[in-house]
């Protein structure tokens, strides 16, 4: 369960990092903070709508929600095939 959790968070960062380099790479105009996409796919960015946070501050956020997703999935997972 461990590693399904740390996979969970690795993926969190690997989406924040992605968006990053999005924004990064699309220019001064594309503004990826605004998009719905990201807003589902990083759920950080609609924190850092209302008050500044930088890349690696949402980056680091963006895994630790993804860990606390997959430790809700996990138990949720487990419970249930406890059950069957």
């Amino acid at each position: 369960m461990d590693r399904r959790i740390m996979m969970w968070g690795l993926l969190g960062l690997s989406v924040a990092f992605s968006w990053a380099l999005i924004g990064f790479f699309a220019g001064p105009d594309f503004n990826v903070g605004r998009s719905t996409l990201a807003a589902v796919t990083a759920p950080v960015s609609l924190l850092g709508r209302k008050m500044p946070l930088g890349v690696e501050a949402s980056i680091l956020l963006n895994g630790c929600l993804y860990a606390l997703l997959g430790l809700v999935i996990e138990t949720t997972r487990r419970v249930l095939a406890r059950s069957q």
